[in-house]
């Protein structure tokens, strides 16, 4: 009996010593190195960046807005902040995490028309722990507001980090496409074109909690004086001549907060050139040249031209 004790006492002690040293080592590696991979672009954002324009979404911005392209068509130093698969939770944190540090003269929102649709949360947010407990209180909150199981899982630094480091080897071998510059990554051209596909959502409602965090980021930029544009990338579907529900919900939201939008959904030019899109949802490199150069135009007139630009002074 008393050997199993010890031999527990020893297990636990090891268990206890090895995280902490774990815990030290990891926060000590992500506050002096650049992240690589996917966490490049928001340990940029929340450490370094300085730039008149960001991009903050997911992978149909991240995939579609090349800040060279539109950078060097307003004179503006821009970059690419999106990351894959989250969704509004993400794009709020990310926001209020990058503000009290410094405010950029525009931040670029880039939405999925169903982003509103889409669970709050995400199922990335996780994405986030390598920056927790590091002085980003609203990644903190967000982390904690979990089940009280995982919130205690937290304090382990084992478990908090294992994903960092799997990531970290991963991005060694696998690469998620095209890499650009200032944080662009651009779908190849497929070998085969994709088929246009009727889009199934019509007539449902933005789920409340999703539309309630857009209206916090639009609230919270307002107040912190940064403009914001929403933009929405083109999208290869067939909406069969119907207007999408919660989508105009979105475009609601910005009309009430004054907010520009860019808007590619019902666009006839994307839907005749698959050519420009690596799948229905995402365009490829081609793709995001013609769309960035669009949207560049569109930044121009509506941001840019001498008269705003004075009067907004950005």
């Amino acid at each position: 009996m008393k050997k199993l004790l010890k031999f527990i006492i020893i297990v636990v002690t090891t268990v206890v010593v090895v995280d902490i040293g774990f815990g030290y080592f990891t926060r000590w590696y992500v506050g002096n190195h650049q992240l690589p991979g996917d966490y490049e672009t928001v340990d940029y954002l929340l450490k370094q960046s300085t730039d008149d324009v960001i991009v903050i979404g997911s992978s149909v911005a991240l995939n579609s807005v090349n800040p060279l392209v539109i950078g060097d068509s307003i004179n503006v130093t821009m970059w690419n902040g999106a990351s894959n698969a989250q969704s509004m939770d993400y794009f709020d944190v990310m926001i209020k995490s990058i503000i009290p540090r410094y405010k950029p003269k525009l931040i670029l929102l880039g939405l999925r028309f169903d982003e509103s649709l889409t669970d709050s949360r995400g199922s990335r947010a996780s994405f986030l722990i390598p920056y927790y407990k590091t002085g980003y209180v609203e990644i903190d909150h967000f982390l904690e507001d979990v089940p009280v199981l995982e919130r205690q899982m937290l304090k382990s630094n084992l478990y908090r980090y294992n994903s960092l480091w799997l990531r970290i080897l991963l991005n060694r071998f696998f690469k998620a496409g095209e890499k650009g510059e200032r944080g662009f990554i651009g779908k190849a051209v497929p070998p085969v074109l994709p088929d246009l596909i009727k889009s199934t959502v019509n007539d449902e409602h933005s789920l409340h909690a999703t539309i309630g965090r857009f209206r916090e980021i639009l609230d919270y930029c307002r107040k912190e004086s940064v403009p914001v544009c929403v933009f929405f990338p083109p999208q290869y579907m067939d909406f069969q001549g119907k207007r999408i529900v919660a989508h105009d919900e979105m475009l609601a939201e910005c009309d009430k907060y004054g907010v520009k939008v860019y808007d590619s959904l019902y666009d006839p030019y994307w839907v005749s050139h698959p050519e420009l899109f690596y799948d229905n949802r995402h365009l490829n490199v081609d793709g995001s040249t013609v769309f960035s150069s669009q949207l560049a135009t569109f930044l121009k007139n509506e941001f840019y031209n001498d008269s705003i630009n004075a009067n907004n002074n950005l």
